[in-house]
């Protein structure tokens, strides 16, 4: 059973990977660490992995700020 749905969200991301990975890395709830190694182990291309790293990029903005005003 878990290996079918692992399946499924690997084709998913195999098909639309790069959308599937910014929406994820833009979202507060889902932790990097996990995020890293789930994508590590589908079958996204590593060009499309490493453009959805500019999903960071909001997360660093807010982290900055917020530490500036501290």
């Amino acid at each position: 059973m878990k290996k079918i749905r692992f399946q499924a969200i690997d084709m998913a991301i195999q098909k639309n990977g790069i959308k599937i990975a910014l929406l994820l890395r833009v979202s507060p709830i889902v932790p990097f660490t996990t995020l890293n190694y789930v994508l590590g182990v589908s079958s996204i291309s590593s060009r499309d992995n490493l453009i959805s790293l500019l999903g960071f990029i909001p997360d660093a903005i807010v982290y900055s700020y917020i530490g500036s005003t501290i």
